[in-house]
């Protein structure tokens, strides 16, 4: 553990992440079942955004730090009730506690018939990638919040994750997540056996996706 954390320190590496690279490859070796070495769980009521109740926050359905680590953007579903069939969808972006909002982005004034969007990452030029579900589309945004047209059609897309080690978008569908061009092209698919693949995140540290599943609720 000492070696990890100089490790972790000396590479500027996350702790946790260092961890769990040293866990999972002792575990490997050793022909040992995989599970996670640690837990970590925080609660943060969110500040209120479009589309939600007054006092009541929004519903966060994707999140990635800011690359200079002044915060969180927040991909808004844009409906306070799950079914509802109004949406105002957005980004939203926090500090680092997630208890202030500091900005947002109406996802309606690039994209007009936008609903539910989902996943979104942050390319090394500051813009936006978003999994726009509801319109079946990935979409490329400038940080100013206007659309930079060269987005593609993807029906059910949810995930979304930038490889930044290849220059490549990861994306999740159902059970499957891909590894394509940045256009869309050349999609080259991992059948995961996971139901309800949901959100995608990118660690180039260890070359590492790691994603979530599940039904809502």
């Amino acid at each position: 553990i000492d070696l990890v954390r100089k490790f972790s320190k000396d590479q500027k590496i996350d702790l946790d992440y260092a961890l769990l690279e040293y866990f999972y490859s002792f575990n490997r070796d050793n022909d040992l079942d995989f599970t996670l070495p640690f837990e970590s769980t925080v609660e943060q009521n969110l500040p209120d955004g479009l589309g939600g109740d007054v006092g009541e926050g929004f519903t966060c359905t994707g999140l990635v730090r800011a690359p200079d680590n002044s915060g969180f953007w927040i991909a808004n579903d844009g409906r306070n009730v799950d079914g509802d069939v109004t949406y105002q969808p957005s980004l939203v972006k926090t500090d680092l506690t997630g208890a202030t909002k500091l900005s947002e982005i109406n996802l309606l004034t690039p994209y007009p018939s936008a609903t539910s969007v989902q996943g979104v990452d942050i390319a090394s030029d500051g813009t936006f990638w978003i999994a726009s579900l509801g319109e079946g589309k990935v979409r490329h945004m400038s940080a100013a919040g206007v659309d930079l047209a060269d987005g593609f059609d993807l029906a059910n897309v949810n995930g979304l994750a930038i490889d930044t080690s290849r220059s490549k978008l990861l994306t999740g569908v159902s059970t499957t997540i891909s590894r394509r061009d940045m256009d869309g092209a050349n999609p080259s698919n991992l059948v995961t056996g996971l139901t309800d693949l949901d959100q995608l995140s990118y660690i180039p540290e260890l070359d590492w996706f790691m994603a979530s599943y599940g039904a809502n609720g």
